[in-house]
């Protein structure tokens, strides 16, 4: 949930531009950072109304919109101009963009694959041929083959002998 809403946004930015005063007295009287009032302002006379729209869901940037802001850094434009332009609310995004552009190029600004690997969803393909009695064999045999390893390794370690951490020296 947003933490204000789009007509408490509406209400500030009508306060400051009736002119009762600047950012900082109209950010005191209702207690949010001048900051904000001043992006809310520019949002509203950019936009109107639907600039401050309190954003339901995450946004999805397609790869050309991103190489477009990326272009905008370099061609000499501020981050924060270039972000007010866009009309991008986290004022981290296009540095971050920036970012993985400067490190893998285009390929930096490609969506990334999200959630588990499709290997870790399918079962192998030798698997797939196996009935599951013979799976539950296999398992069988596959735990008693690890519980004769574990036997064996304690059995040769001469600390399990004794009981100690560590083996007695003679001198």
């Amino acid at each position: 949930m947003a933490k204000y809403s789009q007509e408490f946004k509406h209400k500030v930015v009508q306060a400051y531009l009736s002119g009762i005063g600047g950012y900082i007295t109209v950010s005191q009287h209702f207690s949010v950072r001048h900051s904000l009032v001043e992006k809310w302002v520019e949002k509203y006379q950019k936009h109107g109304l639907d600039g401050l729209a309190v954003q339901s869901s995450k946004t999805a940037f397609s790869i050309e919109f991103k190489i477009n802001a990326v272009q905008m850094i370099l061609e000499g434009m501020s981050f924060q101009e270039a972000r007010r332009q866009l009309n991008l609310s986290d004022p981290s995004l296009l540095s971050r963009w920036f970012q993985q552009y400067q490190e893998h190029g285009i390929d930096g600004l490609k969506p990334k694959l999200k959630g588990r690997p499709k290997y870790m969803l399918n079962p192998s393909k030798e698997n797939q041929d196996k009935t599951p009695n013979e799976l539950l064999e296999e398992l069988e045999y596959l735990r008693a083959e690890n519980a004769y390893l574990k036997k064996l390794r304690a059995l040769s370690d001469p600390r399990q002998k004794s009981g100690q951490r560590f083996p007695l020296k003679l001198t």
